[in-house]
């Protein structure tokens, strides 16, 4: 049995991450947790006070060492190239390569937090919302900051959809080699979503044309003109007619 202390807080922590992340946050049990971390049953409400709170603290720990990577890498980039030599391809790179290296985890630390990241998205639970709030909205503003930077030609608006964009694409085919391959098997062994170096690659390729492509913004105002123009002949040719 695990003494109370500092060690035991840590080894609650990692057995909730592993079970939550192998069975789901409903379906886990205060008493699988501290079965698992060799603990009394009463050591969660000792450390955390509740069930909810050691979940905050499981994602909080999940979420900081790939935020913190991201954020180091886009940090090393920028004093690289300097203030004006920023690309859109550098920020790119700093914003998705540690999270898909992290899913070629076949087990271990990060591979346990992308899992925890995706029933996130797929759970309705406000703490959760709170969570993802507190610790990734500043980082999220940074590499949005980051590529309107690089992209100046882009609107804010434009810039955040694509963002948004490039974050579900990530996640969504990183997690592919957790579940069948499915990409794999569609492609016939042509794409391997467990080479890590061949996905990079191909996201970045895929995401440059999107943040560097044609800004929906310019469509919507190119039609607007369209249609006042077509409008305002229509109207000419109505009042020529009636003379």
């Amino acid at each position: 049995m695990v003494e109370r202390g500092s060690g035991t807080k840590t080894a609650l922590i990692k057995a909730a991450t592993i079970l939550f992340a192998d069975h789901g946050l409903d379906a886990v049990s205060v008493r699988d947790i501290t079965k698992a971390a060799r603990t009394n049953i009463s050591a969660i409400t000792y450390h955390f006070g509740s069930k909810e709170e050691l979940i905050r603290e499981v994602y909080k720990a999940s979420i900081r060492p790939r935020r913190d990577a991201r954020l180091a890498a886009l940090e090393q980039y920028e004093q690289t190239v300097g203030k004006n030599g920023i690309e859109p391809e550098g920020v790119l790179r700093a914003l998705i390569e540690a999270t898909v290296r992290a899913a070629m985890e076949p087990k271990g630390e990060a591979s346990y937090a992308m899992r925890l990241v995706f029933q996130a998205y797929a759970l309705r639970r406000p703490l959760l919302d709170e969570v993802f709030s507190q610790e990734l909205d500043g980082f999220a503003r940074r590499f949005i900051d980051a590529l309107h930077r690089a992209v100046p030609a882009a609107t804010a608006e434009e810039i955040g959809w694509r963002y948004y964009f490039v974050i579900g694409a990530t996640l969504y085919v990183s997690f592919d080699s957790h579940r069948s391959s499915r990409l794999r098997r569609l492609t016939k062994g042509l794409c391997d979503t467990s080479d890590a170096d061949r996905m990079v690659e191909q996201l970045l390729t895929f995401f440059m044309h999107g943040i560097c492509g044609e800004f929906a913004s310019k469509k919507v105002l190119h039609k607007r003109v369209v249609h006042r123009t077509t409008g305002l002949n229509q109207r000419r040719i109505a009042a020529i007619s009636r003379l």
